[in-house]
């Protein structure tokens, strides 16, 4: 029986929950968990330095992912240097959310016995209680609580093997773009260089393609993609031995990392073309 290839697993959390508690850790626990069920370890502590922002190297790191995984204790952690209105961790679960990668929620329990520096935010508690019931009320997912590391430890693993299981995402080639990953404890990256070039390629193609300007208007003006894209109808087939059907763009982006758009004039290939830029 083959063996599967190894998932990376995007690890969300806050910097407490590294040193916390002694002498293993609620991160150590998550990782331990990866390991054991054969997967790769994708966490920001592990990245190669970019030249970019902290937003847009923080979501390409979720992008480059197959799972995520949060850890969500009691304290909010720091605001994005370039995005002051959300944490990393809060940042990191909307890219996640956005991009439609499976999310995987672990949350640390109220009567867990913690120290204060694990269970105590005086200066942005209120912004994670409202964070926690979003994770709780409003995201639709199956959030798991945990009390202390055993128990993380056992039910991160379980639920990694039940993605296995369901068949979630499947892992897909592709290059790593300078993400810090670690298989077994040991730590791999790109080329720096080339991850630098073709992050900021893809910098410059969102920026391009955010905007648009209408033909023929009296007064030309940059109007947001967003607001006026329409949903083409697309059909075609995702792997070789598909019949010809109708499909999403999201599907497909989720399913090929190379698409071809073929159409009849006005089909809307261009605005496709575009929205995936985005």
């Amino acid at each position: 029986m083959p063996v599967p290839s190894p998932r990376r697993v995007f690890i969300s959390h806050t910097s407490e929950l590294s040193a916390h508690p002694s002498p293993v850790s609620f991160v150590e626990a998550v990782e331990t968990a990866v390991k054991r069920a054969g997967d790769a370890i994708v966490d920001m502590a592990y990245f190669t330095s970019a030249d970019l922002s902290p937003s847009i190297l923080c979501r390409e790191m979720v992008e480059n992912s197959d799972l995520y995984v949060a850890l969500v204790g009691f304290r909010y952690g720091s605001p994005v240097r370039d995005d002051p209105a959300v944490s990393y961790t809060e940042l990191e679960f909307n890219a996640a959310t956005d991009l439609g990668i499976p999310r995987l929620i672990f949350l640390l329990s109220e009567d867990a016995e913690v120290s204060r520096a694990v269970s105590f935010d005086l200066e942005f508690g209120d912004r994670q209680e409202k964070f926690r019931s979003r994770i709780l009320n409003d995201s639709g997912l199956t959030v798991q609580r945990f009390n202390d590391v055993r128990q993380l430890e056992t039910v991160v693993l379980q639920a990694l093997m039940a993605t296995r299981t369901h068949n979630t995402r499947p892992s897909k080639s592709r290059s790593s773009r300078g993400v810090g990953t670690r298989t077994g404890g040991k730590a791999r990256s790109a080329d720096p260089q080339v991850h630098s070039q073709t992050s900021k390629y893809r910098q410059v193609m969102r920026q391009a393609n955010r905007y648009i300007t209408p033909p023929n208007t009296d007064n030309a003006s940059r109007v947001a993609l967003d607001k006026i894209y329409v949903v083409p109808c697309l059909r075609g087939r995702l792997e070789i031995s598909d019949q010809d059907r109708k499909i999403d763009l999201d599907e497909v982006l989720r399913s090929a990392r190379r698409v071809v758009f073929v159409g009849d004039p006005g089909g809307r290939q261009n605005d496709a073309q575009h929205k995936i830029d985005v």
